[in-house]
């Protein structure tokens, strides 16, 4: 018994003496998330109009493929697509409107967002805004949302 305690003590006293080293560790360790992008495309009847529901909880940026001209890219932070109510916890994530003109096909960022879409807790359709972009009815783009792109900017119009 009297080898047990000491043995015991001992066990104790390394466990002890290992906490500061555990946070060290934890201090040099990078706990990030990588970020969270959801776009679902919306049905629309007009033609040279495409509608996403997008919801973040990070920057990002819309590329366009397959595009050439001018492109007006317009932000709802709120309202109601048939019966679902979306952007009730949202924020503008950029301008609400911008314009870029994209050059005949190459990938460009028609619109860069600084900011998530979620302005607090709630689930994905709350934290969603609609992104519409205008375009020429002639092409059908390709529309990627990112976190981060070595896409260059597209020039203003």
């Amino acid at each position: 018994m009297f080898k047990t305690r000491y043995a015991l003590l001992a066990f104790l006293a390394v466990e002890i003496a290992s906490i500061p080293a555990a946070f060290a560790m934890l201090d040099s360790v990078s706990f990030e998330r990588a970020p969270q992008i959801a776009a679902a495309q919306l049905p629309i009847n007009t033609s040279g109009m495409t509608r996403y529901l997008v919801s973040t909880d990070a920057p990002f940026a819309v590329v366009s493929s397959g595009l050439a001209g001018p492109v007006r890219v317009s932000v709802q932070t709120s309202g109601q697509i048939g019966k679902m109510v979306f952007g009730g916890v949202s924020q503008l994530p950029g301008p609400a409107s911008s314009c870029a003109v994209a050059r005949s096909g190459a990938d460009m960022v028609i619109y860069r967002a600084d900011r998530a879409t979620a302005a607090g807790d709630a689930t994905a359709v709350e934290q969603a805004v609609v992104v519409v972009v205008q375009h020429d009815p002639a092409t059908t783009p390709t529309l990627r949302f990112v976190a981060k792109t070595d896409a260059p900017d597209a020039a203003g119009c």
